[in-house]
């Protein structure tokens, strides 16, 4: 099983937005904005791209509900001229590593990694020892070097996660969820390093 806190929002969000409320007499937003503005109208707006239609949508009904945008690192980074340089490496279902790089002299790189980390729990099962591995955490870190050298920013941490979810990092959703919860729990730091260079 799978779960992140941004795919947990997201179902929320959709439970909201999709969930017919009729036992308490209230309407869905989407059910709300057609009554509002007639099945033709409401077919059109539903037809633009997602961005566009949420956008009119609002514009119609201040009170319809935004869905939830991810942040990526790109998008953090690419303000100040980084480009990811080199693929993910390692085992891909279990550990990504990322490089970003910026300028010619100084020359800055930004590393991003994360990795799964099994413990191993041993038990005792009719007097046979058994050793069996856990994934119950995601290790992760971000560094700031100027000319390969000088760290800037080195940030590491971990988080525990329940025994019943796996990860697979090559679930392209899942990476930008985790990626997404990283980057929210560390921007602070990623940005005041980022803000200081020259």
């Amino acid at each position: 099983m799978k779960l992140t806190e941004a795919k947990l929002k997201q179902m929320i969000l959709e439970a909201i937005k999709n969930k017919n409320f009729q036992d308490f007499g209230i309407s869905t937003p989407d059910e709300k904005l057609r009554a509002e503005l007639g099945d033709e109208m409401f077919d059109k707006i539903q037809a633009l791209d997602p961005d566009q239609s949420e956008v009119l949508k609002q514009s119609f009904d201040p009170d319809y509900p935004e869905s939830i945008k991810q942040e990526t690192i790109e998008d953090i980074l690419k303000p100040y001229g980084f480009t990811e340089s080199a693929p993910t490496s390692g085992d891909k279902s279990s550990y990504i590593f990322r490089v970003f790089r910026r300028g010619k002299g100084p020359y800055y790189e930004f590393y991003l990694f994360y990795q799964t980390v099994p413990t191993f729990v041993a038990s005792k099962y009719r007097g046979q020892h058994d050793s069996r591995r856990y994934p119950n955490s995601i290790r992760y870190g971000f560094e700031l070097k100027k000319d390969y050298q000088d760290i800037l920013l080195k940030k590491e941490g971990s988080i525990q996660v329940p025994e019943m979810f796996n990860h697979d990092f090559l679930d392209v959703e899942e990476k930008q969820n985790l990626e997404s919860f990283l980057i929210k729990k560390e921007k602070d730091a990623i940005i005041k390093a980022l803000s200081e260079l020259t």
